[in-house]
């Protein structure tokens, strides 16, 4: 027997993952009924975009979280040894 490639189960767990987070966002609002369709959509974004994220290069992560941030850092001036000039 062979074993299923990652492509070949993806789907079933994308399907999963965006059935949960649908479920939860359904469940924040009471399970108010009318919305079923707004919470799958909505769902499925957020788990292409965490997906999408999450299957980058670590390197280029760290590069785009630290271009968000910015160091809160004071910067040093002049000379370091404590003396004026």
């Amino acid at each position: 027997m062979t074993k299923p490639s990652n492509a070949a189960t993806l789907p079933a767990s994308f399907e999963a993952m965006v059935a949960e987070a649908a479920y939860f966002k359904a469940q924040q609002r009471g399970f108010e009924s009318g919305h079923e369709l707004n919470d799958w959509l909505e769902a499925e974004h957020e788990v292409h975009a965490l997906l999408s994220e999450t299957s980058q290069p670590a390197v280029k992560r760290a590069r785009k979280s630290t271009k968000t941030s910015k160091s809160t850092a004071p910067r040093k001036r002049g000379r370091s040894n404590g003396k004026a000039d």
